[in-house]
C-alpha cells in the first residue's frame, strides 16, 4: 500500500492516506509505514509528545501543540501554567505561541518556557475580537478582562461600560508555515481486556481508519478499541473483522518472524515490535520485563 503517493491535498479526508510523509512526521509521530522516516521505536514515542488541541476558541483550526514540560523541567509553577492550557483567567501569556526557532507551537507561553524555548523566539497568536458597540462614542476603546470574559471598555466611563465581545484565537498568517495541521484522533488502545499485539502496533505508526463520528490512528487501534472497522482511509480496500489469531506468520508449522516481531497481516510482512514501557521487551506474543 503506497500511501505517500496520494496527494498531501487529501491528507485528512476520508479518502485521503490519513498520515504524513515528510520529515516532520518523525517528530509529531504520525509517519505513514512507507515514509523514508517511519521508525516503529520512534513513531511509538513521539506519537504523545504532542497534541491536536480541538478548542473552539481556535476558530477550527487544528495544530499540533506541545501542552506539556519537559521531564527535567523542576519549576512546578510554571509547570501548573502550561498545563492550564488556554483557560482564560485574563493573562495572554495563555494564548498558543509558535516558536520560530523550532517551528514548534505551544499551547501556551508557560509550556514554550519548559520546553527551554527563547523569549525573543516566540509570536503569539492573534486575538480577534467581535463586539457589538452599544452606544457607540467616538472615543478609543480599552480591551478587558471581565467576570470571565474578553470585552471594551470606554476610558471615560470605567468598568461600568464593559461591553463583553465574542472571541477567538488565531494564527498570524505569516506563521503558517511554522505550524503543522492536525486531525483529533483516538491514538491508544483500551487497557482493559485489549490484545496486547493490538495494543503495541496501535501505537506505532499511523494511517487513519474512520468509523461513524471517530477517526482512529490505524486500524490496529480501531480493531482493540472497537472490533470492528467499517472504513479504511485509502479507497477502494476494504477492511473486514480479521483474524489475528496468528502471531507470527506461520507457514505450515514454520514461523516467518522471529520471537521480537509480529506478523501483520493487513500488510503482510514481520514488524519489530516495541513496548511502550522502557524496562520491558516484546518476547513471542507480549511484553515482558528486559
Amino acid at each position: 500500500m503506497k500511501t505517500c503517493l496520494i496527494p498531501l491535498i487529501y491528507l485528512y479526508t476520508p479518502d485521503g492516506r490519513g498520515c504524513s510523509c515528510d520529515a516532520t512526521c518523525r517528530q509529531y509521530g504520525d509517519c505513514c509505514r512507507d515514509s523514508q522516516y517511519y521508525d516503529a521505536a520512534e513513531q511509538t514515542k513521539n506519537v504523545n509528545e504532542y497534541e491536536c488541541v480541538d478548542d473552539p476558541l481556535y476558530d477550527g483550526v487544528n495544530v499540533y501543540m506541545r501542552a506539556k514540560c519537559l521531564e527535567k523541567w523542576n519549576n512546578t509553577e510554571v509547570q501548573a501554567l502550561c498545563l492550564m492550557g488556554n483557560t482564560q483567567t485574563g493573562d495572554s501569556k495563555l494564548f498558543p505561541v509558535i516558536s520560530t526557532t523550532t517551528a514548534t507551537t505551544y499551547v501556551n507561553h508557560y509550556c514554550a518556557l519548559c520546553n527551554g524555548e527563547e523569549t525573543a523566539s516566540l509570536r503569539m497568536w492573534q486575538l480577534l475580537m467581535e463586539c457589538q458597540n452599544e452606544g457607540a462614542s467616538n472615543e478609543d476603546y480599552n480591551v478587558g478582562f471581565h467576570e470571565g470574559q474578553w470585552g471594551i471598555i470606554t476610558p471615560s466611563l470605567g468598568l461600568s461600560s464593559f461591553q463583553p465581545c465574542f472571541f477567538s484565537l488565531q494564527i498570524p498568517n505569516d506563521l503558517w508555515n511554522y505550524t503543522k495541521p492536525c486531525l483529533t484522533i483516538v491514538k491508544t488502545c483500551s487497557d482493559l481486556g485489549v490484545n496486547q499485539r493490538d495494543q503495541i502496533l496501535g501505537q506505532s505508526y499511523t494511517a487513519f481508519v474512520y468509523h461513524e463520528n471517530f477517526t482512529f490512528r490505524n486500524q490496529h487501534c480501531a480493531f482493540c478499541m472497537l472490533e470492528l472497522l467499517v472504513k479504511a482511509p485509502v479507497p477502494p480496500i476494504v477492511i473486514l473483522l480479521l483474524d489475528f489469531s496468528d502471531t507470527c506468520g506461520r507457514v505450515g508449522h514454520e514461523c516467518r518472524c522471529n520471537s521480537e516481531e509480529l506478523w501483520d497481516k493487513w500488510f503482510k510482512k514481520c514488524m519489530k515490535a516495541f513496548c511502550s514501557k522502557p524496562n520491558e521487551k516484546f518476547h513471542i506474543d507480549k511484553c515482558v520485563p528486559h
